[in-house]
């Protein structure tokens, strides 16, 4: 998988948000808000909590992607402050970028020592979905999913170091 150009800095700038129109926007009026179409989506629910948990989703392209889902990292910013990345691969279905979407959510918060332990400081996430987890990060993220509208019976994937 390939993410940024410079293998010693992709993960210290902050990429692009996702282009798709899954981010989630709230319009407002004087007296109430609401919420638009988007977010009424299981993914846009999903890229909600993502910013609200303060990681930032983007897309991957197909070729950059390699065959993985996608990929999770931390990254910095200009004050040393952390954040969460996962970007998808553009080619995944609405389903499956739904559960990956979950999966990188729940990687960035339950197992942020594994990825920042990783040898390029991110970890693949696999396209093939395992077994429904009954504990760790699998099923964390499978509640995240029910959570935001995505009834599916498993949003485990594994994470897998890169090879460079």
């Amino acid at each position: 998988m390939v993410i940024g150009t410079d293998p010693l800095t992709r993960w210290r700038r902050r990429p692009e948000p996702a282009t798709r129109p899954y981010t989630a926007t709230v319009d407002r009026d004087e007296d109430n808000a609401f919420l638009t179409e988007e977010l009424m989506t299981p993914v846009g629910r999903l890229y909600d909590v993502a910013d609200k948990a303060h990681i930032i989703v983007f897309d991957v392209t197909a070729e950059d992607a390699e065959g993985y889902a996608g990929a999770v990292g931390i990254g910095f910013d200009e004050q040393d402050t952390r954040f969460g990345l996962v970007g998808l691969a553009e080619d995944l279905d609405d389903d499956l970028r739904a559960d990956v979407l979950s999966f990188g959510i729940a990687a960035v918060v339950g197992d942020a020592a594994r990825i920042m332990a990783a040898t390029d400081g991110y970890l693949a996430i696999e396209r093939t979905r395992r077994p429904a987890a009954q504990a760790g990060v699998g099923h964390l993220a499978w509640h995240i999913a029910r959570s935001c509208g995505r009834a599916t019976p498993s949003a485990t994937f594994d994470l897998v170091d890169i090879e460079t």
